[in-house]
């Protein structure tokens, strides 16, 4: 788009990539839809874009107002995110710093701008996910996120198209979730610390205490699910009050690092979402 600003009476194809920006939005253009036409109905959604952006209400379309427009176009995973000058800015960055956020990752407030607090965000995710981390959020690092969307995604969030399938179903948490991790060794504890983090952002109810083995259990014994982690050199051991044993199927000793203790952590969550 060129520095001239489009109002009433304009008409042509910039018009109508307006137009379809605003319905992807879900701003209403009257009856006339996409026409190329810039009449009353898309003064109005413009005006309601610019006043839901924080923007000066004018119902004409400038530079501002249009690189506002295409930037809340994206849908996360559209487009591959990294630190640049000018900041990356949109509703696809808001998306990521929620997951991120969701997820323990901090990356500050969601503002929707891709500075150099998300960017470390995502390279902390990225080691923690035994990715290469160089805070540069491309399909690699998509695919991480969504397969984690079932904890940090609203429950009517469409799934990008790239999420083929979308991300596995895990049953949802009872919200009086009362659990007792109990970890048997040192690299127990660090996943049991990060599935009690994972189970409480899913479940805001949930309340999980971590221990380690030979601590005085929980005082309501009764109304806690007890499960044990035990680690070995070709799994992670779940067993419980229920007399449930679960073996996870992963090569712990090529895990046993910083890169590999959420993906462990995640594996055991899904585990416990299913017993």
């Amino acid at each position: 788009m060129t520095t001239k600003t489009i109002a009433i009476g304009d008409r042509g194809p910039a018009v109508e990539d307006i137009q379809r920006r605003l319905l992807f939005l879900g701003y209403q253009l009257g009856t006339s839809g996409i026409d190329g036409v810039f009449l009353e109905d898309t003064r109005q959604a413009i005006s309601s874009f610019q006043e839901a952006s924080g923007l000066p209400v004018t119902g004409v379309v400038d530079d501002r107002t249009w690189s506002t427009l295409v930037d809340s176009s994206f849908a996360f995973g559209d487009r591959l995110l990294y630190l640049r000058a000018p900041h990356f800015h949109g509703a696809d960055v808001a998306r990521l710093q929620e997951a991120l956020n969701t997820l323990g990752f901090y990356c500050g407030e969601v503002d929707g701008i891709f500075g150099t607090w998300t960017e470390r965000a995502v390279s902390e995710f990225q080691v923690n996910s035994a990715l290469i981390g160089d805070g540069v959020v491309g399909a690699a690092t998509f695919d991480a996120l969504m397969s984690l969307h079932h904890i940090w995604g609203g429950k009517s969030d469409p799934a990008h198209s790239a999420s083929a399938g979308g991300p596995r179903r895990r049953d949802a948490l009872p919200a009086d979730m009362n659990l007792e991790l109990v970890a048997a060794d040192d690299k127990a504890w660090r996943i049991a610390r990060r599935v009690a983090n994972l189970m409480q952002a899913a479940q805001e109810g949930a309340q999980v205490r971590v221990t380690r083995a030979g601590e005085r259990p929980s005082a309501d014994e009764d109304a806690t699910l007890r499960i044990e982690l035990t680690s070995t050199t070709t799994a992670i051991v779940l067993s419980g009050g229920r007399n449930l044993t679960l073996p996870i199927p992963h090569d712990f000793s090529a895990q046993a690092s910083q890169q590999g203790f959420q993906h462990l952590a995640t594996l055991v969550f899904d585990a416990i979402c299913h017993l």
